[in-house]
């Protein structure tokens, strides 16, 4: 990047930093401003006064309010069309529904009946919307991971969610609905049971008292109908799990076997499997504690709130729940927020004591040598006492947390109760003891389900990272793709081993499977412009070897990786049977190519599944003949578990002998007409050397191509093609090019001779 793109991004972290800073301040402004202007008007302060012309004028009251909310909102939203290029299109959407949201909370009256309260549903419904978007806009601007941060991919993340809504197969898709209803129907139970509550407590205070047996069967079973349906959920849910996981992993593992060979050198494996397992875990995690929990439970008092106004006809107590409401969620998730930074401290600390004990024992002798077991004492014990610190401080700020939302509960109660039985004791309304009961079980009802809204915070930023960094995995170009007309290249394959030939095919049925590099310029996509290939051209004819050979950084292995089509070419073509690769299917190429590497690399499986990775439907006897061609089968034999040894990670159990000959016997069986040997022989000592090339003696008849660095294993090839820097010095057989005055080939015989 130039200096001035690196620049005008450095600008751009700064504008929006300062944007999240007026964030903040917009989403506890309005949100206070708000749940405000909610109460006024659910308490009947704020009333509608005809002028002359019988046109509807809102109180001074109001504009007092009303007024530096629009002001503050339309100084957030120039800010934000300053930022130009910095900014989004979906964060300045944020911005004017915010906006417009206020402003027609605060003139929500002028729309009501002349003289009266406003619609109590239109007030607690309007601004339950405002305050879910600002409250949204508050997290955001709170959090150390906000929008701008985590840069979801919105494409990678709707794929990754996508099965939990809209998964595959019918029965799967009947699976989320029936859990979406069990979820509703349980919650519709828990709202209602309270108020039947109220009326058998009614029931019994009346004079005289009447026998609510019929009321008490059904509030028994409203109470026992949610308990039955979550089980009925969780279960259901399950399966909606294991069908979203299921599919997410197919997908995501199917992408990662597309990338490209570039794409996996630049990648630590173990990242890579730690985000995949992660990142499908939060997809859960997120699904499960947002939608299974989170938003019932902010539907369940919103729900509380209108039958607060509605039902019970208590407007202020519905105005003092609601206020008490965004009171909690602020608390919660600002003192979560300050939290973090203790339980991040705690962690550091406990990794570092880790840290410490395990180096300190892993160099045992080196502590007893310099008698330094006290330094090491004191140096673990001072990591000890950093952990505990920060333990304390975790744990009291815990108790803040705690103490603070226990509050902001109990004061919810205290004005709801009064103002409850101010009703009673006055019967206002016909309020009836009842009725205060139904009250005191809905402001539980409102409260009880965020007890954990702190770790539900939490859990669901966490989530999000996660699938944020396997949504980097998903949107990762494939680079190497088929053309839509592409060919599938005739599988000229010689007979199985350890069967008769097949119909229709000769013995020399693979001599026809030539390989052509023509004028072939490739870099390396991290390499400098004077590395790479530089227009090289050669022939393999069918049934022929021709060996590779010179310096390190000559390029020998990137012909191979070309061959398989790991990379396409920046200019030329490479050829197989006279089809250009590029027009062909990867499968069908890499299904005419068998190698031997370098480093051969084995899964940790029996010897048997490695042997047989080279034709995965072999039978038993195909994979024992070639076993034995390879001369793998004697010191397989030797072993106790014979076939079924297991080989260890990446075959550590074996020696590098056995590995190359287990490699051959698997490009035995996948009977190949085209073969790479790339310096399959260059890590082994000369004795394994040996009896590795008497092993690849069965593969000669076919098609070779054989990267070396050690000369000796060339001299048999019928041509031998010399790189230096990319270039193509020399070509001819052994002897040829031993008899050229000052070769290249001939310095390296000689040099490997000394």
């Amino acid at each position: 990047r130039s200096p001035e793109e690196v620049e005008k991004e450095k600008q751009c972290l700064v504008v929006k930093e300062q944007l999240r800073s007026y964030r903040w301040k917009q989403a506890v402004l309005a949100t206070a401003v708000i749940a405000m202007i909610a109460g006024l008007s659910a308490a009947g302060l704020v009333l509608v006064h005809p002028d002359d012309y019988s046109s509807y004028q809102p109180s001074n009251t109001c504009l007092d309010i009303a007024i530096p909310v629009v002001l503050f909102e339309l100084f957030v939203l120039y800010a934000a069309w300053r930022r130009g290029e910095c900014g989004g299109l979906n964060e300045a959407a944020q911005f004017v529904s915010s906006f417009v949201l206020v402003v027609i909370t605060s003139k929500l009256w002028v729309f009501s009946q002349w003289g009266t309260r406003p619609a109590a549903g239109a007030v607690v419904g309007v601004s339950g919307c405002v305050v879910f978007v600002q409250f949204v806009l508050f997290v955001q601007a709170t959090s150390l991971t906000a929008t701008e941060r985590l840069n979801l991919r919105w494409g990678a993340f709707k794929q990754i969610l996508r099965p939990y809504f809209i998964p595959r197969g019918l029965r799967n898709k009947i699976f989320v609905v029936l859990t979406w209803i069990v979820l509703i129907s349980g919650k519709v139970c828990a709202i209602y049971s309270p108020i039947i509550l109220g009326q058998i407590v009614t029931n019994l205070t009346a004079t005289p008292p009447t026998n609510p047996m019929g009321l008490i069967a059904i509030y028994c079973f409203l109470n026992l109908v949610p308990s039955l349906l979550q089980e009925v959920q969780d279960n259901l849910y399950v399966k909606v799990w294991q069908v979203a996981y299921a599919e997410v992993a197919e997908t995501t593992f199917t992408h990662l076997h597309a990338l490209s060979l570039e794409w996996h050198l630049k990648k630590r494996m173990g990242n890579i499997v730690r985000a995949m397992d992660r990142g499908m875990n939060g997809a859960d995690t997120l699904m499960y504690y947002s939608m299974i929990y989170l938003f019932p439970a902010l539907g369940s008092a919103i729900a509380a709130f209108v039958v607060f106004a509605l039902h019970f006809q208590q407007r202020e107590i519905a105005a003092v729940c609601f206020l008490a409401f965004g009171t909690y969620a602020w608390v919660t998730f600002t003192i979560t927020v300050w939290r973090r930074k203790f339980r991040e401290a705690m962690n550091k600390h406990d990794n570092e004591m880790h840290d410490k004990a395990s180096d300190s024992l892993m160099n045992f002798e080196t502590v007893k040598c310099f008698t330094n077991e006290e330094h090491e004492v004191n140096h673990y014990i001072s990591s000890v006492h950093e952990y505990q610190k920060g333990s304390f401080k975790t744990q009291a700020s815990t108790s803040v947390l705690n103490v603070s939302q226990s509050t902001t509960i109990q004061l919810a109660m205290l004005g709801s109760l009064l103002i409850a039985s101010y009703c009673v004791v006055h019967h206002d309304d016909g309020f009836a003891p009842g009725e205060f009961v139904a009250i005191q079980a809905y402001v539980m009802t409102i409260f009880n389900p965020l007890s954990y809204l702190g770790m539900i915070y939490n859990s669901i930023i966490n989530s999000l990272v996660d699938i944020q960094n396997l949504g980097d995995i998903l949107i990762a170009p494939i680079e190497v793709t088929d053309a839509p007309d592409a060919l599938e290249l005739a599988t000229t394959l010689l007979p199985s081993v350890g069967r008769a030939p097949m119909p229709g095919r000769s013995e020399d049925a693979a001599a026809g499977v030539s390989v052509e590099f023509r004028d072939v310029l490739f870099k390396y996509p991290t390499a400098s412009a004077t590395q790479g290939l530089k227009g090289i051209s050669f022939t393999v004819p069918g049934g022929t070897t021709t060996a590779i050979v010179g310096p390190t950084g000559s390029g020998k292995s990137t012909i191979g990786r070309l061959l398989f089509r790991f990379y396409d070419v920046d200019a030329g073509s490479v050829l197989v049977n006279g089809e250009d690769v590029r027009h062909c299917t990867q499968h069908s190429l890499r299904r005419l190519i068998g190698v031997v590497p370098q480093d051969t690399s084995l899964f940790n499986e029996t010897i048997r599944y490695n042997i047989k990775y080279g034709r995965i439907g072999a039978t038993e006897e195909e994979m024992i003949a070639a076993a034995q061609q390879a001369c793998v089968h004697e010191f397989v034999m030797r072993n106790d578990g014979g076939y079924d040894t297991m080989c260890g990670e990446r075959g550590l159990k074996l020696s590098g002998g056995e590995k190359q000959r287990i490699a051959i016997a698997r490009c035995l069986l996948k009977n190949p007409p085209v073969v790479l040997l790339d310096e399959a022989t260059s890590a082994l000592d000369n004795q394994t050397e040996r009896e590795v090339q008497k092993a690849m003696e069965c593969l000669e008849g076919r098609t070779t191509i054989m990267i070396a660095h050690r000369l000796s294993t060339v001299q048999r090839a019928d041509q031998i093609i010399v790189l230096k820097d990319g270039v193509i010095v020399e070509r001819g057989t052994h002897l040829q090019l031993l008899a050229v005055p000052d070769g290249a080939y001939a310095a390296m015989w000689n040099a490997q001779l000394l």
